[in-house]
């Protein structure tokens, strides 16, 4: 089984020059999306690959954006009016995600996050993988996200796609199909080396934490990833290259990339298989 995720920042305009202030109101707003990369990807998917295969995607503007707006008391209201409206955003990009996908042949199937995982804080504390079991084994492709589920205390918490791909992973070989490869997509070609800009080709547990640089994909002070960004990224994959699972963050050109790392060549950053690679035996 692959897992693929769709960053944020590769599908939307996160960063995008003509968004409007952060301070209007913007519910009537459209926010642009990168069909054509996700178009690209979707090629590359179908042509590439005969894999089980689960698709998870980012916030970019739409999820990360309007959590801010909340958060930082832009937009006010009752709790009950921020969950509609960033899984109102959120539903929004994943139905033109999953378009896309289809147009292209890609049998995807929307599943909401909120409909089978539970939160604590930020982290995930409970996930029910039948679903998405029965929905692999009918031939079709899930497409989860990153989004607010509700949370065990009360309310409801950001749970991030890097989260629940690694709660995923966790699960290989064991409650899920044995998960062959993760591939982290956003619009930098890779992690970058802070002192030189260059990608960096692999990172294992040992390479020092400071030279990460985001590229491309470093966000705004204030349209910031609620998520982690790309530090969140580079510990979430170095965990689950610990789980024997090979795993990449690439992007730039998103669908020659894939490509490549589909063909066995290599693209963008690696992380390589440490640790079990028994599936079946991970433990916690």
């Amino acid at each position: 089984m692959l897992i693929i995720k769709l960053g944020g920042s590769l599908i939307t305009y996160k960063k995008d020059d003509i968004s409007p202030p952060f301070l209007e109101n913007e519910l009537g707003l459209t926010y642009r999306i990168r069909e054509h990369v996700i178009r690209q990807v979707a090629r590359t998917l179908r042509e590439c690959s005969d894999e089980d295969l689960i698709i998870v995607h980012g916030g970019g503007t739409h999820g990360h954006r309007t959590v801010n707006r909340w958060r930082r008391g832009v937009a006010r209201g009752p709790e009950s009016l921020m969950v509609w409206e960033v899984k109102w955003r959120m539903d929004q990009l994943t139905s033109a995600v999953v378009r896309v996908l289809g147009e292209e042949r890609v049998p995807a199937v929307s599943h909401p996050t909120s409909s089978f995982v539970l939160s604590d804080g930020s982290a995930v504390a409970s996930m029910d993988i039948n679903s998405l079991k029965n929905i692999v084994s009918g031939g079709c492709v899930p497409v989860i996200r990153g989004d607010l589920c509700p949370d065990v205390r009360g309310g409801w918490s950001v749970v991030s796609g890097d989260e629940l791909i690694y709660e995923l992973c966790r699960r290989s070989g064991t409650e899920m199909g044995i998960i062959s490869k993760v591939i982290m997509l956003m619009d930098a070609e890779g992690v970058m080396n802070r002192e030189t800009g260059k990608v960096i080709e692999e990172i294992d547990n040992e390479h020092p934490e400071g030279l990460y640089g985001g590229g491309g994909s470093s966000p705004s002070p204030v349209e910031g990833d609620v998520s982690g960004g790309i530090g969140g990224k580079v510990k979430t994959c170095v965990g689950i290259s610990g789980m024997g699972i090979e795993t990449y963050i690439t992007g730039g050109d998103a669908g020659r990339n894939l490509r490549r790392i589909l063909e066995g060549k290599r693209a963008g950053t690696r992380f390589p298989p440490k640790g079990k690679t028994n599936h079946g035996d991970q433990g916690d």
